[in-house]
């Protein structure tokens, strides 16, 4: 009799091997959540395209469209991994470290890159890593909606939902109201609340976003032989 422990195993060693199925992988509603990534994460990349080709001799783009001093801190991560760390230090103390796990993704980026234009590879390394981790968060936050809908229509429109949705900032651009309360809607500076601004500027959250849904994902397959699709 096999154990639970290997029994689990098993069933997820079954749902990989069905993934890896091609003609299972490029189904039509496979086909669709990766065309709808690609145009989400495209649109996102439009306002960073523009401050390239608008900079000047004047000011130069950084390569960020907001939180600039979060986004240059993470180059800074990438910055010393190119420098041959390998953990993180801060650089706000003159305290011996002997440092830490912690930035990893940055620090291990930055050693791709290379010393010609080291800034302008790290922007770039930086938003490919954005890229990727949003097409992931988008493909595991459809698969977690698809788990609990049998209409693939409201599975297409709550992946919408999620992905592009918000809160009600955008009410007070249409009344001309530009602070409510003396700040700025939530919805336009908080990527931790808003998924949308994870995939727009912060990549570690767009990943901690997949990992997350496709956890529990996993967690409730594991305890359910009905499942529809296999993602995992």
């Amino acid at each position: 009799m096999v154990s639970k422990k290997y029994s689990f195993i098993l069933l997820n060693l079954e749902k990989i091997s069905k993934l890896m199925n091609t003609a299972s992988f490029f189904s039509p509603e496979r086909r669709w959540v990766l065309i709808f990534a690609f145009l989400v994460m495209v649109l996102t990349s439009v306002p960073y395209i523009m401050g390239y080709v608008m900079q000047g001799e004047e000011w130069r783009f950084t390569g960020f469209v907001f939180g600039v001093e979060d986004g240059n801190s993470y180059i800074a991560n990438m910055l010393s991994g190119a420098y041959g760390t390998w953990l993180f230090r801060t650089p706000y103390t003159g305290f011996p470290q002997r440092g830490v796990v912690a930035f990893l993704p940055y620090i291990l980026l930055g050693k791709l890159a290379s010393p010609h234009n080291l800034h302008e590879q790290l922007v770039v390394l930086y938003h490919l890593y954005r890229l990727i981790a949003g097409v992931l968060a988008i493909f595991t936050m459809y698969g977690f909606i698809d788990n609990f809908l049998t209409d693939v229509r409201l599975s297409r429109l709550g992946l919408i939902l999620v992905t592009l949705g918000g809160g009600l900032g955008w009410v007070q651009l249409f009344l001309g109201i530009d602070k409510w309360l003396g700040s700025l809607p939530l919805d336009f500076y908080s990527p931790e609340a808003f998924g949308f601004l994870s995939l727009y500027g912060i990549p570690h959250l767009a990943l901690a976003r997949a990992a997350l849904f496709w956890g529990l994902l996993v967690y409730l397959q594991a305890y359910d032989n009905n499942y529809k699709t296999p993602y995992i």
